[in-house]
């Protein structure tokens, strides 16, 4: 593929500098993966339809932040999704980014070939790369993953991040990866596991072959100071600890990156209170708790609510949040007495 025309969102036909060729994915990768990329909640209505105009909304919102890029991911619910609704979210998606940042679209399915079809569709519709994780069946010894991930990278021309998460029910080692970036077309790795040292096994094994990031905003200012992360790619926490109008991560980012360390210091612990609340949401999907994997979800489209941005309610079989659990959840946040530094309109008081 090469720069020129795709097919739009709705049948329109717009420029685009995305996708490159597979062969170009790694040298892509290296100089348009950079900054903060914004992992959006997919967007439904109350009676579980897709919102098209909630995700525009959502998207020309966050495009007012300082990223790199934009995520079309799993928290858009491909779980409860039929493969029509997740063509739709992607090709609004893409429609209203317009080209103006890359996209990436997540777009493992059960089926490898569904799989294909779907990451085929996201490129010839302009997203820039697709992320893929092993399949929750029939891919966990390493020898079928690897062969999961020929197969599908054969079928495609252009860029491919693998994506690292407990979803999958497979954990892939540093050993592992340092195999499958081999790939031509393989050029980054979302390192979704919540381990920080796993990841600087990843820096040093394959840090010179791809871009590496740990989506952990926790982990991100170690990460730059240590291993030069490039990215953030990607993570709630872009938009649910920063608006347009006070953006902490960016600003300590840029400050240690420019060797101003202590600066950098002092921003990062500014918002800790967040990221508390935060980390303690995400602890079901790292297992650091009892019981298996979960995505919290709920709580995070709440949250995005509370920034302004449309999200809606979760989808089957995930529960909704009552009443009386959104006021506590409201409340713990307001308890930080950061939210008014962001200067939003939460989208219910939009509403009334």
């Amino acid at each position: 593929m090469s720069d020129g025309v795709v097919t739009g969102g709705h049948g329109k036909d717009v420029v685009s500098k995305w996708p490159v060729a597979g062969r170009f994915a790694k040298a892509w990768a290296r100089e348009h993966i950079r900054g903060q990329w914004v992992a959006l909640m997919g967007t439904v209505t109350e009676d579980d339809r897709v919102d098209e105009e909630g995700i525009r909304a959502g998207v020309r919102q966050t495009m007012r932040l300082e990223v790199g890029g934009l995520a079309c991911s799993s928290l858009f619910e491909p779980w409860s999704s039929t493969h029509e609704e997740r063509r739709l979210q992607l090709e609004v998606f893409l429609d209203e980014v317009g080209g103006r940042l890359p996209v990436y679209a997540t777009v493992t399915d059960h089926s490898i070939k569904e799989t294909v079809r779907l990451a085929q569709h996201a490129l010839g519709h302009g997203a820039a790369i697709v992320t893929i994780n092993c399949p929750y069946e029939h891919a966990k010894s390493d020898s079928q993953i690897v062969a999961f991930y020929k197969y599908v990278c054969s079928e495609l021309d252009g860029p491919v991040a693998l994506y690292n998460t407990p979803h999958s029910g497979a954990i892939l080692s540093p050993e592992l990866i340092s195999e499958l970036v081999q790939i031509e077309n393989v050029c980054a790795i979302k390192n979704a596991i919540g381990n920080f040292e796993h990841t600087a096994r990843l820096f040093a094994l394959v840090g010179d072959q791809i871009v590496v990031s740990n989506p952990s905003e926790r982990d991100y200012l170690r990460h730059i100071i240590e291993h030069g992360q490039q990215a953030l790619f990607s993570t709630t926490a872009t938009h649910l600890m920063q608006s347009p109008a006070w953006q902490p991560i960016e600003e300590y980012a840029r400050a240690a990156r420019a060797g101003e360390l202590e600066k950098a210091a002092k921003l990062y612990e500014v918002i800790e209170p967040l990221r508390v609340i935060w980390d303690e949401l995400y602890s079901v999907l790292w297992g650091k708790h009892v019981g298996p994997a979960q995505h919290p979800i709920s709580y995070t489209k709440y949250w995005q609510e509370l920034m302004g941005i449309p999200a809606g309610p979760s989808r089957p079989p995930l529960p909704r949040l009552s009443g009386a659990e959104k006021a506590a959840f409201q409340q713990r946040l307001e308890s930080t007495g950061l939210l008014h530094r962001f200067g939003v309109t939460p989208c219910a008081q939009k509403a009334a």
